[in-house]
């Protein structure tokens, strides 16, 4: 001991010392802690970075996807309209087809009339022939009458 210190004081800078010591080690420690927490800090944010990359590859692919059903929409509605516009004339062609079927039912009926007609008048004919062959027949028969009246009376 030093001649102005005293035992009690001794202790008291022992004492000191000792917490100087705790503290110091609480120092490291904490710098220790520190260290363990900037290193997690660390991984976090490459994390976090990998999760922001991923996530704007996300919206890209998003928003390339919602182009793609823009245009398939586009598209779509396109479709939608040429396949209204096909209907309706497709409707128009069916009025037209059920017209040329009415037209050729009427023309069916035509010809059967006129089928009929020409078989009437081929009957017709064939009585017309058959009554010149009688008339035929007669004219010879007054002829060689005549003929005869002629031949006696000379």
């Amino acid at each position: 001991m030093g001649p102005l210190q005293s035992p009690a004081m001794e202790t008291t800078t022992a004492d000191v010392q000792l917490k100087i010591n705790r503290l110091d080690n609480d120092v490291h420690a904490i710098y220790g802690l520190l260290e363990k927490i900037e290193k997690t800090q660390e991984k976090q944010g490459a994390t976090l970075e990998a999760l922001s990359q991923s996530q704007t590859r996300m919206q890209v692919t998003q928003m390339r996807e919602n182009n793609r059903i823009n245009e398939l929409t586009g598209t779509y509605d396109d479709l939608s309209a040429s396949n209204s516009e096909l209907a309706v004339i497709q409707r128009r062609q069916a009025h037209r087809l059920d017209e040329f079927a009415h037209r050729l039912d009427q023309l069916s009926g035509s010809q059967t009339q006129l089928l009929n007609s020409q078989a009437q008048l081929a009957s017709n004919q064939m009585q017309f022939v058959a009554s010149q062959a009688e008339h035929g027949k007669k004219l010879d028969k007054v002829l060689e009458a005549m003929a005869g009246k002629n031949g006696t009376a000379e």
